[in-house]
């Protein structure tokens, strides 16, 4: 199967401007409005600086793709809000201070702020020297194993502590952060404990946005331009064979994704699959330059994927594989899935 000529996915799939807004302006399906969204509750205590700053996050998740962050001043409960930023299948929304909610841009459907699947992340890091086990704990009534790392385990590439710079972290069995200790050049800047896991309230609906409308997407946004087609449809466009779901795992979604830039005029286009099991998700990302060529993304441990060379870098959101898949295809997974699992079932791609 070779590949469609450039701009095919963008003309054919996403359509024009209009018919595109359109679709990205549909609303989501309606669940069980009652049902509760899951909640972490963490008192954070920024020592950075001489004056001790503590504030409240609350983490709420509904599902796959929906979820809010918020952060409010003062140890939990906490007061007054101090913003957050919300997700949906279709769209990214920064809440502002005094509640309002604006659109930020237009997302394929995928993970969120939210999640965390740092078992299958820690698992495998740990095999390939990046972080070192230091111990159990037990953190909000839930037992939780402690982990030594460089940095955060929610922010950039993971690497071991050094004598000066270290993240001492509580995980729980199901890849929840529970806890963490952050010193950086010898000095403890952050302290982050969960107080409460459990049921928040339903994100359902105008839930998520508190009942706001959210604003129009700004002119300066991004232009990620987003459209649920047939994934059989989006594969030829792409000129691939469509992938076989991960064993245990259903296609759920499928989105034909084109990025353009305001200030040049080069572009992206692609598509996103993603596949569910339960609460678990992979999300397969495939990309084409449309002017130049894209780049694999070399961040993290090279790994073999049968004749190809790929990088797996292990994070919050569990697992990112990326790798070339020949005539300028950039295909990047990131997924709830362990090691084995994940490098064999990429490895059974058929790509040019």
């Amino acid at each position: 199967m070779h590949p469609a000529p450039l701009r095919t996915l963008a003309t054919a799939l996403l359509g024009s401007a209009v018919a595109l807004s359109s679709a990205c302006s549909d609303p989501e399906p309606q669940r069980d409005p009652g049902r509760p969204s899951q909640q972490v509750v963490y008192r954070v205590d920024d020592t950075s600086t001489d004056t001790i700053r503590v504030t409240t996050q609350v983490h709420q998740r509904d599902g796959h793709y929906r979820a809010r962050l918020t952060t409010l001043e003062g140890a939990p409960p906490g007061g007054k809000s101090l913003g957050g930023v919300a997700w949906d299948s279709r769209r990214q929304y920064l809440i502002r201070a005094d509640g309002a909610a604006e659109s930020v841009q237009d997302v394929a459907p995928g993970f969120t702020g939210a999640d965390s699947n740092l078992d299958v992340a820690l698992a495998s890091a740990v095999t390939h020297g990046l972080v070192r086990r230091a111990g159990s704990d037990e953190v909000a009534g839930t037992a939780c194993a402690l982990w030594l790392s460089k940095e955060p385990l929610d922010t950039s590439t993971w690497a071991l502590p050094t004598a000066i710079d270290t993240t001492r972290s509580c995980v729980s069995a199901d890849g929840r952060l529970l806890r963490d200790e952050w010193t950086l050049g010898g000095r403890l800047v952050r302290t982050r404990t969960a107080v409460s896991v459990g049921d928040g309230p339903s994100l359902e609906g105008d839930r998520l946005l508190g009942g706001q409308s959210p604003g129009p997407l700004p002119t300066t946004a991004p232009l990620e331009q987003t459209k649920e087609v047939a994934a059989e449809q989006l594969v030829q466009a792409l000129g691939i064979p469509l992938p076989q779901p991960p064993t245990g795992f259903r296609l759920d979604r499928s989105t034909a994704v084109l990025q353009q830039d305001r200030v040049s005029p080069t572009a992206v286009e692609g598509g996103v699959l993603t596949f569910t099991s339960g609460d678990a998700l992979v999300v397969l990302r495939l990309e084409r330059g449309l002017g130049q060529r894209l780049t694999v993304r070399s961040v993290g441990v090279p790994v073999a994927l049968g004749g190809r060379k790929g990088w797996l870098d292990p994070g919050l959101l569990g697992l990112r594989l990326s790798f070339a898949g020949g005539q300028g295809l950039v295909v990047t997974v990131t997924a709830d899935l362990p090691e084995a699992e994940l490098l064999a079932w990429a490895g059974s791609f058929r790509l040019p």
